[in-house]
């Protein structure tokens, strides 16, 4: 008998978010928001922005209550705080280098504005991370959240 098992999986979360992209956009020029370079190819990004300032608290609560959507829907611990926020602006030819985020439970992406044709994604497998960061976050251990299946 023969079978193929689901040995290492990846889950990736995608939803839309009701926010109303152009006023949020507005309120994100309130903010005083500084260059650095860490993953940019050219284009801009921001150094983290302050969680507590007004325009970012609805998004912060919207980005926890989808992210405890897909943590408890894998078996991990409910996610009690964002830890941090920033911006990318990438122009024509501009990108972000290969990365990862060390230590962190969960990444994310939102794109706020894009123009139309303006390129992909492109994931790499995190399968060497996510045990690491997940284990001691796991309410039960699952083929999500842990090295160790039986």
């Amino acid at each position: 008998m023969s079978e193929t098992i689901d040995l290492f999986k990846v889950p990736l979360y995608v939803t839309e978010l009701d926010i109303d992209n152009k006023k949020f956009l507005e309120e994100l020029k309130t903010i005083k928001i500084e260059n650095r370079v860490k993953s940019n190819i050219g284009g801009f990004q921001s150094k983290d922005l302050p969680l507590k300032h007004k325009s970012l608290k609805q998004f912060n609560k919207i980005l926890l209550e989808e992210s405890n959507k897909f943590t408890n829907s894998i078996d991990l611990k409910s996610i009690k705080q964002i830890k941090n926020i920033w911006l990318n602006i990438n122009y024509f030819k501009d990108f972000n280098i290969t990365h990862d985020h060390p230590g962190c439970v969960l990444s994310g992406v939102y794109y706020l504005n894009t123009p139309k044709d303006c390129g992909t994604i492109h994931l790499i497998n995190p399968v060497d991370h996510i045990p690491y960061n997940w284990e001691p976050h796991a309410k039960n251990y699952n083929s999500y959240t842990s090295f160790l299946i039986s």
